[in-house]
């Protein structure tokens, strides 16, 4: 949780604050002294004697009245940097605007235009009270070609008011909003801006979208969305909504450094900026050598993915890019792991360099509850999330009884291993943990399955089940190649494909 400020003065807005104020959880306290900072716009300096302007209109597509009670916000933003908030150059705040579209003119000076950076106009409408629209698309001005008029067209919210006259609403709490899906992009330009683009939920008729926030820490983005929910219980439609935005994050990034992003506190991203000096390349999926989940031995048990991964270009045609995480629902992680490679004709070196890359998975698991891992779709991880009431345990690689290559009847022809091990401790004092697939080179495939086992001394069951588990294998395999398949180096099979 976080305290924003802002003071406007004869409409203009005057000061903001532009560092975050985190207040509440987290160690964070209850009362802040806020220092704002000035704006361009703020009509308490002297104005410059050259001024410039940013006109256009504001409008929508629905056929909705705006009523006298309607606020049109428009500024004129900095959005080269990845700072949270965006850096405000000038807005214009219209009341009672009447019916789209709506013309606005922000003035700004024109000293604190750098034509390096970008520049872009962003606007919303509340009515009664309530967020009713805002822009999803990015309007870029003055710099870079943009023009300094633009024309409008604004989205509609969840909040978005009715035809008939608003009436007023219950108390709202701001409420972290569940994330269903992130990307980031950049631009082809040599600057590479980067964006990132956020599908959030709206879990009730009565929830609507909060605001996005980010703060930056060495290489660390934090990206926080927030919803706002009604404070008290109230009738509400059980409509699952959804809310697509983007951020801007600039390009103020170091070349060859890597950053991570994190939304609503768990890891999504990761990008390396390539140096505008190196040679045209693209991003390509990575060839994975092997992946592994690591448990710490803390309470609640805190889970990392390690991965190798290889540049197939050699270290002077190829580079490391980062990765994108994705939860799309529950017990299911998926992973693409990416490298820049050299888009045109040049000598290459042959080493092939192996990359490892540890990404922090959290603590945010179900005890009990099975999770499957999959990188670039096609290496497989699985483990189930540990009891931290329950007794101490380690695990251990477990013993194999058999192993059998089943493929589908479908085409392309999807493989499955089906496996049966033991829990060599009894059921008592051993459990099912998971397995790991790796395909390290040519024809071979590694599978590893293990289990918990207690570690401390206590009487236990002499029942040794028997567990039986599916591994998929996928269908990525070479029409008429052998593989083999190696479990937990005691049992191989091979087939053709």
């Amino acid at each position: 949780y976080a305290i924003q400020a802002r003071i406007t003065e004869d409409g203009r807005l005057a000061f903001i604050n532009d560092t975050r104020y985190s207040v509440i959880t987290r160690g964070s306290p209850t009362s802040v002294d806020m220092v704002l900072v000035k704006v361009a716009s703020s009509p308490t300096e002297p104005t410059s004697s050259s001024t410039a302007t940013v006109t256009g209109t504001v409008a929508y597509r629905e056929r909705i009245a705006l009523t006298p009670d309607a606020i049109v916000e428009v500024k004129l933003v900095d959005v080269s940097r990845a700072d949270a908030p965006s850096i405000t150059l000038g807005e214009n705040v219209i009341d009672n605007p009447g019916q789209v579209p709506i013309a606005f003119e922000i003035e700004y000076d024109p000293a604190k235009i750098d034509e390096r950076f970008s520049y872009a106009i962003q606007a919303r409408i509340t009515d009664g009270g309530r967020l009713a629209f805002i822009n999803d698309t990015r309007y870029s001005v003055i710099t870079r070609g943009n023009p300094t008029n633009v024309d409008m067209v604004l989205v509609r919210v969840a909040s978005a008011p009715p035809e008939a006259p608003a009436v007023d609403g219950p108390a709202m709490t701001e409420t972290p909003a569940p994330i269903e899906s992130v990307k980031l992009t950049h631009s082809d330009s040599t600057s590479r801006e980067y964006t990132l683009h956020i599908v959030s939920g709206l879990p009730g008729g009565c929830v609507e979208f909060g605001e996005y926030a980010v703060s930056r820490e060495g290489t660390t983005l934090d990206v926080t969305v927030t919803n706002l929910a009604p404070t008290a219980p109230v009738p509400c439609t059980m409509i699952y909504g959804r809310h697509e935005g983007e951020i801007a994050l600039g390009n103020d990034f170091t070349p060859g450094e890597t950053y991570a992003i994190a939304v609503n506190g768990t890891l999504t991203n990761a990008f390396t900026p390539l140096d505008p000096t190196s040679p045209k390349a693209a991003i390509a999926e990575s060839p994975i050598e092997s992946i592994d989940v690591a448990t710490s031995e803390t309470n609640p048990a805190e889970y990392t993915l390690e991965v190798v991964s290889r540049l197939p270009k050699g270290s002077s045609c190829s580079w490391f890019n980062g990765y994108d995480i994705s939860r799309p629902y529950a017990g299911v992680i998926e992973v693409t792991v990416t490298h820049f490679e050299v888009t045109g004709m040049m000598p290459c070196t042959v080493d092939l360099p192996v990359v490892t890359t540890e990404m922090p998975l959290g603590t945010d698991f179900t005890p009990g509850e099975a999770v499957r891992v999959t990188v670039n779709d096609t290496t497989i991880s699985s483990f189930t999330v540990g009891d931290p009431e329950g007794p101490q345990a380690v695990i251990a690689i477990s013993p194999i009884e058999h192993i059998e290559v089943v493929g589908s009847e479908s085409e392309p022809t999807a493989y499955t291993l089906n496996v049966i091990s033991r829990l060599p401790k009894g059921s008592s004092c051993s459990w099912f943990n998971g397995y790991n697939v790796s395909r390290p080179y040519g024809g071979v495939i590694e599978v590893t399955v293990t289990h918990f086992e207690v570690t401390g001394m206590m009487p236990c069951t002499a029942d040794l089940p028997v567990v039986e588990t599916e591994i998929p294998l996928g269908n990525g395999f070479a029409a008429g190649e052998t593989y083999t398949v190696n479990v937990n180096d005691e049992l191989s099979e091979t087939f053709v494909a």
